[in-house]
């Protein structure tokens, strides 16, 4: 099996370079390099997940294979402990409501929006910011450059924090009145904006909100906030879903649409589509497949491994049973197993398997012939 594929300088570079804040840290924003490491805002290991690498492409609007989880759309700088933190899912991103919104179908009030998907799944930018005609779902897609895009987001904790944040405020001054500290729920720590893409940051934050739906914190969350709700709904809109029957044909979607759902790529080891015109919101922009200096990120999937199937260890007759366990003592008080009797022993030898010495020992065991007596004894007679 080949080894996963390694996060590239030229991935590095072009998160660094897309970062509105010059990769400090996003939350603290401070600049210790010793502390502060690129971070995935969803996990770049689920690209090893096929079913939902699948699902998110189709879903996104995207073509099949074509999900590089190392966009620099799904990376920022954090530093420790938060990093850490987050990676243990005790926080999250949640981006604008308004950026929210664009994200589902607008319905009158009391109902329940419905996320949007393919041809009308949004690509966003901070211009787009239109008021969408409630009676016209289809109109609601807003075609524009997503390069140099920005978005805000707050610090969303998913369970109780016993600490204090230390926020640098000023970027260059290092006095004591140039941090501020701030405590749970976080509410004082003000919108962060950041170039990753809010599809990230929710599927992120819905997945936690799904999975622990049954926690005391997050069940409150839900109860009592509209955006949770929200954002909730993304996670079972998203992931895994059960395509439509016509998405193998689909000539937007799939690259060979007649190969076999078992031989196209995607089945075994999530290759990819080398078209390059098939590619993410990062489309306009020159790639090198090799990804060594390229500007862009190349469409394709991260290549992991994905989970191994459960295997279940085979029995076999030539190999030795277990012992049987120890039973009662015998009426000698030897503590012995007893010898069970004859017609016991022979089911359980069917059940085994017979063989020559079994055989053997089975016949000798219910002959009922009367020994031979010898010469000698004969005579005395």
């Amino acid at each position: 099996m080949r080894a996963v594929a390694p996060l590239t300088d030229a991935a590095r570079a072009r998160a660094e370079k897309s970062d509105p804040n010059q990769g400090r840290c996003l939350i603290q924003n401070i600049d210790d390099k010793d502390v502060v490491e690129l971070t995935y805002v969803f996990p770049r290991e689920r690209s090893g997940d096929v079913k939902m690498m699948r699902s998110l492409e189709y879903i996104w609007g995207m073509r099949e294979g074509t999900l590089n989880l190392d966009t620099r759309r799904n990376m920022f700088f954090l530093g420790e402990p938060l990093r850490s933190l987050y990676k243990k899912r005790r926080w999250a991103l949640c981006p604008e409501e308004s950026v929210v919104d664009k994200f589902l179908c607008p319905v009158p009030d009391g109902h329940h929006p419905k996320p949007l998907v393919r041809d009308r799944f949004p690509e966003l930018s901070v211009s787009a910011n239109p008021k969408p005609d409630v009676t016209i779902c289809t109109l609601i897609r807003v075609l524009l450059p997503m390069q140099d895009a920005t978005f805000k987001y707050t610090f969303f904790p998913l369970s109780e924090m016993n600490f204090g944040i230390l926020r640098q405020t000023e970027s260059t001054a290092m006095g004591v009145d140039n941090f501020t500290v701030h405590t749970h729920p976080f509410a004082t720590l003000p919108p962060v904006t950041s170039h990753i893409h809010p599809k990230f940051a929710l599927l992120q934050l819905s997945s936690h909100l799904f999975n622990y739906r049954s926690d005391p914190y997050i069940s409150k969350l839900v109860k009592s906030s509209r955006l949770v709700r929200k954002v909730l709904s993304f996670y079972t809109a998203w992931n895994r879903v059960m395509l439509p029957p016509f998405a193998d044909i689909d000539p937007t979607f799939v690259t060979i649409p007649s190969a076999p759902p078992n031989l196209r790529p995607h089945s075994d080891d999530g290759a990819h589509s080398d078209n390059p015109s098939d590619h993410d919101e990062e489309s306009e922009e020159y790639y090198e497949p090799s990804d060594g200096d390229s500007t862009s990120t190349p469409p394709r999937r991260v290549w992991y491994p994905p989970p191994p199937p459960r295997r279940f260890p085979l029995v076999s007759r030539s190999q030795p049973q277990p012992k049987r366990r120890a039973g009662p003592p015998d009426s000698t008080g030897s503590g012995a197993d007893p010898e069970p009797p004859l017609k016991q022993r022979k089911i359980e030898e069917d059940q085994e398997g017979w063989s020559a010495t079994s055989i053997t020992a089975w016949a000798r065991a219910t002959s009922e012939s009367p020994p031979v007596a010898s010469s000698t004894h004969n005579a005395s007679e």
